[in-house]
């Protein structure tokens, strides 16, 4: 049914069969410059950017890429009671 990989341990993807569901990006991630953890082809990027105070990024431009859209991601930001919370209820729903 569900599953999880963990990139280091500041990161865990959570599957349905094959389907990514969740991504967790822990607190204590601080890695720098800019990592993204979803792949290129899904519709919207889910990235980490943390750069020293005062750099500047350089002018660059955007790949011009068509997508679609068929589900509309959501991103939350949760206190560790309330992860605890959703972990319980996320178990009850895949098990």
């Amino acid at each position: 049914m569900g599953g999880k990989e963990v990139k280091g341990s500041f990161i865990e993807t959570i599957t349905h069969g094959l389907e990514p569901i969740a991504l967790i990006i822990r607190a204590e991630y601080d890695e720098p410059g800019i990592q993204f953890f979803t792949p290129a082809n899904f519709s919207q990027q889910v990235a980490f950017i943390r750069h020293a105070p005062g750099h500047k990024i350089a002018a660059h431009v955007h790949n011009l890429q068509l997508r679609q859209g068929l589900y509309l991601p959501s991103g939350l930001t949760l206190t560790q009671t309330q992860i605890n919370q959703v972990s319980s209820a996320v178990r009850k729903v895949l098990s």
